[in-house]
């Protein structure tokens, strides 16, 4: 009852993938293709640097393939470091924090700087955005977006400027982009930034999210995505393990209408990875025992260490999650009923637009921004 060869790979390389979650020495399989396999599941998975780095030291294969993936990552967010260094002096007397990416890679990867990441995530509060976005411009940073972006509507939670090295920022005002997600999930931009910390960041410093927003934010962030990456889970249970007051992440994920999409996360974490939390956290986040039976009949059917593409029930599963079990067990039915294959695009990068966006198209964002800011930032 072992199955056939194909299916013994594939467990093979899940059981791999984990072990490198874990920051433990990977097997790589015998079969000839175990090791393309292999290859293939730690970038979709994001944590192929992290697999070189325990390979190499282990003298193991496939360590070689897998040293551009650890250089190009080291490059990146040593770009992505300075580009910080820099906006902090812009940005000096703004309220501002860095998230997500080159925090993540320093305070909560197993080998800091190394974590797999695109963006650099900024949140400004919306009162300084234009005072900062004029100082980015004077100081030769360029507006990324088309002109139909910054006229769009609906108003998205972030621009995007290009720094004069070739690098992207998302300027974030909000820490949610869609108007429908602002919505759903309500994050007080000013309360964030007033609970803002100073940590190390390469050889500076930077803002970031204290560490309950940082945990509950990350979470969110997950979901949202789908929560099916390795690398999503290695950094919630980074910062679950350095929580102090769990009555304090419980009571941030209620104020934000988010904590079905904690248990989501945290949850899964605990099964993959062990990620502690005390027992009765899950059931405090999401009363429905309907939907927290979802969960762990989903986490036995599509276990996130065995997935290889997109397209999920994992996925499905965790972006279903609303700001209630039982609305969250609606959505989950509506796209079973419609039949949703759940799946996120790649996002747009604009740098390569045929038509600049000019200044009127940044005014008429920014007042965009400015009309909305009392609902959302409180």
């Amino acid at each position: 009852m072992g199955g056939g060869p194909v299916e013994a790979g594939a467990r093979r390389t899940a059981d791999a993938v984990l072990a490198v979650a874990r920051g433990e020495t990977p097997r790589v399989g015998p079969a000839a293709d175990d090791e393309a396999r292999f290859v293939t599941a730690v970038r979709r998975h994001r944590v192929a640097p992290l697999a070189h780095v325990l390979l190499r030291d282990a003298g193991l294969a496939p360590a070689e393939t897998l040293r551009a993936d650890r250089n190009a990552a080291m490059a990146h967010h040593l770009r992505a470091v300075a580009t910080l260094g820099a906006l902090d002096e812009l940005f000096d007397d703004l309220s501002w924090v860095a998230f997500k990416g080159p925090v993540l890679s320093e305070t909560a990867h197993p080998v800091p700087g190394i974590r797999t990441y695109q963006d650099l995530d900024v949140l400004v509060d919306p009162a300084d955005l234009r005072r900062g976005v004029d100082r980015l411009l004077d100081a030769g940073w360029r507006v990324a977006d088309p002109p139909e972006a910054l006229r769009y509507r609906a108003t998205p939670g972030e621009m995007h400027v290009l720094t004069p090295s070739g690098l992207i920022i998302d300027l974030h005002w909000a820490m949610l982009n869609m108007k429908t997600e602002r919505v759903e999930f309500s994050i007080g931009t000013r309360e964030l930034l007033s609970r803002r910390v100073r940590v190390p960041l390469g050889l500076g410093a930077a803002w970031t999210l204290d560490p309950v927003d940082s945990l509950v934010h990350a979470c969110l962030h997950a979901t949202l995505t789908g929560a099916d990456r390795m690398l999503l889970l290695v950094d919630v249970d980074a910062l679950a393990r350095r929580v102090d007051r769990w009555d304090d992440v419980v009571e941030r994920a209620r104020e934000w209408g988010a904590g079905p999409a904690l248990a989501v996360v945290l949850s899964r974490a605990r099964r993959v990875l062990g990620t502690p939390f005390p027992a009765d956290v899950e059931a405090e986040l999401l009363p429905s025992t309907a939907y927290r039976l979802v969960l762990r009949a989903t986490d036995r059917l599509a276990p996130v260490p065995a997935l290889t593409r997109d397209a999920s029930l994992a996925r499905i599963v965790a972006r279903a999650a609303r700001r209630t079990g039982g609305a969250s067990m609606r959505e989950l039915a509506s796209r079973f009923g419609h039949g949703v294959v759940d799946r996120v695009g790649p996002e747009r990068r604009t740098s390569g637009a045929a038509e600049t966006a000019t200044r009127a198209d940044l005014d008429i964002y920014l007042d965009g921004v400015e009309a909305e800011a009392g609902r959302v930032t409180r």
